[in-house]
């Protein structure tokens, strides 16, 4: 027997809308059981929701989710490269991106980038002292030029995608960097000037990680919409098969 899903847009917009909502529901209860009843760990409930801690079950779904995104992105670029579309390699480059983001992502590797920044900067006291962003931010500052590189080298792909996609691609960025680095900030400012974290902070960093789920998932419509727009095949199968056992087919 053979099952056949086809995932389509509104289909995996549903149902990972469905998921964010879920986890933003249990963060919210998970504040509360922090902030408010003093319940450090709630029988693990606290630490497996919190958007504020790693390696817990928003951590997991945020990774799923990124390395979703490089396997969309290999199939448009393999896609691309049979029917010898020039800037398929674009979309290889785009997938390999996505795939250390998901690494990054589970291993939070982009904060060993801190000590680097501290390096770099030691010399303007107002960053090394953490007046202007805490230490744990530093990775900020290291990022951002990264970032910036990258967006030029791709900007000719830019130009090439349909005027749809790039419109999708862009809200999609602008959502995801508003949340991973514009609202970052400001609860990194927050812990400065007040000194600790508190329920309001908790709500900052919940707004911050919704923001960077709310991204992805933009951008995820945007790779399956564009699949569905411009393959060959329009649409993406989960085929599940089922093989009888030799005992079930004696029986």
């Amino acid at each position: 027997m053979n099952i056949n899903i086809i995932i389509s847009p509104q289909g995996i917009t549903c149902l990972l809308l469905k998921l964010i909502g879920a986890l933003f529901i249990a963060n919210l209860i998970s504040i509360y059981l922090k902030w408010e009843l003093g319940y450090i760990t709630a029988l693990g409930f606290v630490p497996l929701f919190d958007f504020d801690q790693e390696y817990n079950l928003p951590t997991f779904y945020s990774t799923l989710a990124l390395l979703y995104c490089a396997v969309l992105l290999w199939y448009i670029s393999v896609e691309n490269k049979n029917k010898n579309i020039a800037h398929s390699h674009y979309w290889k480059l785009l997938s390999l991106l996505f795939l250390v983001l998901s690494f990054d992502e589970m291993s939070s590797f982009h904060n060993q980038f801190s000590r680097l920044t501290k390096l770099v900067f030691h010399n303007i006291t107002s960053i090394a002292n953490g007046e202007i962003i805490s230490q744990s931010r530093f990775w900020i500052l290291t990022y951002f030029p990264i970032l910036l590189i990258v967006g030029v080298y791709f900007i000719p792909f830019f130009l090439k995608i349909p005027k749809k996609t790039r419109k999708s691609f862009v809200i999609a960025g602008t959502v995801f960097i508003g949340g991973a680095v514009g609202v970052e900030l400001l609860g990194d400012w927050y812990i400065i000037f007040w000194s600790e974290a508190d329920i309001y902070y908790a709500l900052l960093f919940t707004l911050e990680e919704l923001f960077e789920m709310i991204g992805v998932l933009l951008f995820i419509r945007a790779l399956v919409t564009y699949i569905s727009n411009y393959s060959v095949n329009p649409h993406i199968y989960a085929r599940l098969s089922f093989v009888p056992s030799d005992k079930s087919k004696k029986q």
